[in-house]
C-alpha cells in the first residue's frame, strides 16, 4: 500500500504480503497470516484494512467483546445525519450567525479549548497538504 493515499479510492487493493528481505520463501507465521486475510480487491487500503480487523477480530477474539472500528467514510456519514438534523450540536453551531467556516473555526476552538484538550488537537485550519507523501497542515488566515 502506497504511502500518499490510504483512504482515497484508487485501487484496487489486495493483500499480498510479500517479504522483499526473505527472497526464498515465507516463514510460517506470514503464511498463516496471508491465509486469514480477506481474498479479492478493495477500492481503497482503508477499506482493505477495515475488512481485514472485522475478519480478523471475529476470529480471534470471545464474541461477547464488541468491536468498535470507525474510519472517515463512517465519521463522514455521521456528520451528514447530524447536518440534517436542525437540533444536533453540529447543525446549530456550524451554521449560525458568520457563516459555516467561520463557526467551524469558533466551535472548533472552542473544543480545543475545553476538557477535550487532550483529545482535539487544534494543529490545522481544515485542510492538510502533501507532498511527496508528507502531510502538513494548511492554515487559513483573514
Amino acid at each position: 500500500m502506497i504511502p500518499y493515499s490510504v483512504l482515497a479510492q484508487n485501487g484496487p487493493y489486495r493483500f499480498a504480503l510479500k517479504n522483499v528481505d526473505r527472497a526464498h520463501g515465507d516463514g510460517d507465521l506470514v503464511a498463516r497470516l496471508r491465509s486469514e486475510l480477506p481474498r479479492g480487491e478493495f477500492p481503497s487500503a482503508a477499506l482493505a484494512i477495515k475488512q481485514a480487523n472485522a475478519s480478523l477480530w471475529k476470529r480471534y477474539f470471545d464474541p461477547g467483546i464488541d468491536f468498535l472500528q470507525i474510519d472517515d467514510e463512517d465519521v463522514a456519514d455521521l456528520v451528514v445525519e447530524h447536518l440534517h438534523d436542525e437540533s444536533s450540536w453540529l447543525a446549530r453551531n456550524l451554521f449560525g450567525a458568520g457563516g459555516f467556516v467561520q463557526c467551524l473555526l469558533s466551535s472548533t476552538e472552542t473544543l480545543a479549548d475545553s476538557n477535550w484538550q487532550g483529545w482535539l488537537k487544534n494543529t490545522t485550519d481544515l485542510f492538510w497538504g502533501n507532498d511527496r507523501g508528507r502531510l502538513f497542515p494548511l492554515r487559513l488566515t483573514d
